[in-house]
């Protein structure tokens, strides 16, 4: 349907419409081309005359006769080949001319025959990788070959069919009749279930549009994408992950992983008072003051749906261990920043509200007494060895480095404090993957958008790093990486 309008309707593939391909066989004679000849004629009365013959003529004189034997003596004397070749250097040179041209044109023909024969080898297999697919997808004289407009006819016929059957439209083989769930946002970072944006899911993407006609003027003849028939004629699975997003070795698919850790915050509103629950009136009053800072609730709500959340750095060890070689492209960690050589899965945070400034919960044990591999701390990773020390002997750390592709990144947005260069280099070399933390921490900003009757507040969120004002803060955490306050580290090999 080229336009809308009355006179516009849809190709109905069941009339007789389209006359290009049928058009009337008898056709008007040709009209003769116009005629613009000159008439006009050349001139030829005027032409010179001849003159009469002359009546006194020149005679020319008689000829001498030649001395006796002078005509062969001159005759002799003036041929240069008075004197045979006696060494037959004449014939020598043609003979070294004649094999010249003789190894040449065998080199000559030697190439063309190697050209003829690589191209009749890679004709061969055209044909055989032709002929596996025709064996494949069967007959290829199918709507893909037809011009627009009876593609389009066709695709007319389809819908009008599928309105008249309620709706029921048979889906063509090897192609997916709708995109499938969503999957789960629950899974844990070793099996990682989820299927959101950012991360690859395990099942096969959709290639049917419902409309087998559309499907075929799309795709071709088989109604599904080239890939997945060249998949097919491989012999390769077709519920096997796509080209699209990137597999390991194994076929797996290379996941991006978010982690975000534990973390409460509670207020102490005069010195001495224990610390309490922050209600809906202080939380508007941190957001207004710009001393606002989020909880594990908001840290969901910002990375959902993200893998899952972890309260120590031994957890994340193990979960990487189980992941097929190369299977993860980026790891983003968001946490807290206890100290600039430090990033912890587990804070709890007061405010005290007389000093405007937040503090480590008075249940919160410092860093110096935590065990190892609570924190990401500098000490405990710096020379961790072939295998983690404490409980976790029994994790090598070849099993952890081995999870993460050739070109994976891992992403470290911490919050509360800005964290050294020597601390994402020391975690650089751990993971041995290129590293991106933030030297000022990564501020976020809220804005209330809504409230519910016994829930949290509603907040939308904009992030920034150092004192950048909430006017010139992203809308992304993703966005920060590329921003001016990220520091990289490339892994330092042993």
């Amino acid at each position: 349907m080229l336009g809308r309008f009355n006179s516009a309707e849809k190709l109905d593939i069941t009339r007789f419409w389209n006359w290009q391909d049928s058009p009337i066989p008898i056709q008007p004679s040709d009209i003769a081309p116009i005629q613009a000849a000159s008439r006009a004629q050349a001139d030829s009365a005027i032409a010179p005359g001849q003159l009469s013959t002359p009546i006194v003529s020149i005679q020319q004189p008689t000829s001498l006769p030649d001395p006796v034997g002078m005509a062969g003596v001159l005759a002799a004397i003036q041929n240069g080949n008075m004197f045979r070749d006696m060494s037959g250097m004449s014939e020598v040179v043609k003979l070294a001319q004649s094999a010249i041209q003789a190894s040449s044109s065998g080199a000559t023909a030697a190439g063309q025959q190697a050209s003829s024969n690589e191209q009749n080898a890679v004709n061969a297999a055209a044909d055989m990788f032709k002929a596996n697919l025709t064996a494949k997808s069967g007959d290829k004289n199918t709507a893909a070959d037809k011009n627009p407009s009876t593609q389009g006819a066709l695709i007319n016929e389809q819908d009008k069919r599928k309105q008249a059957s309620g709706g029921a439209v048979a889906t063509p083989a090897g192609t997916s009749g709708s995109s499938g769930g969503a999957g789960s946002t629950s899974g844990t970072a070793g099996t990682g279930s989820s299927s959101s944006a950012g991360i690859s899911g395990n099942g096969s993407p959709g290639t049917s549009s419902g409309n087998p006609a559309l499907d075929v003027a799309t795709y071709g003849p088989e109604g599904k994408p080239a890939d997945a028939s060249v998949r097919d004629a491989l012999g390769s699975d077709p519920t096997s992950a796509g080209p699209t997003p990137a597999v390991t070795n194994d076929d797996a698919s290379i996941k991006d992983i978010f982690v975000v850790g534990s973390f409460k915050r509670t207020i102490v509103e005069k010195e001495g008072d224990p610390e309490s629950f922050l209600s809906f009136d202080k939380e508007r009053q941190l957001i207004a003051s710009k001393h606002w800072r989020p909880d594990t609730l908001d840290l969901d709500r910002i990375v959902a749906p993200h893998d899952n959340n972890l309260e120590r750095f031994s957890d994340l060890l193990l979960q990487l261990v189980p992941f097929p070689a190369g299977g993860i492209r980026t790891l983003s960690l968001i946490g807290y920043a206890r100290t600039t050589y430090a990033f912890s899965f587990q804070y709890d945070s007061v405010f005290l509200e007389t000093l405007d400034q937040w503090t480590a919960s008075a249940s919160q044990s410092t860093l110096e007494d935590e065990e190892s591999f609570l924190s990401i701390r500098m000490d405990d990773i710096i020379n961790p060895g072939t295998e983690l020390p404490g409980n976790w002997s029994k994790i090598k750390l070849a099993d952890v480095r081995k999870a993460f592709a050739s070109d994976a990144q891992l992403h470290i947005f911490n919050l509360a404090k800005g964290v050294s260069q020597s601390f994402v280099q020391v975690v650089a070399n751990f993971f041995q993957i290129q590293t991106v933390a933030f030297l000022q921490p990564v501020v976020v900003f809220a804005k209330e958008t809504g409230v519910t009757d016994d829930g949290p507040l509603l907040l939308s969120y904009s992030f920034a790093t150092g004192d950048t004002s909430p006017d010139q803060a992203v809308s992304s955490l993703e966005d920060l990486l590329s921003g001016p306050g990220a520091f990289t580290a490339f892994p330092q090999h042993n």
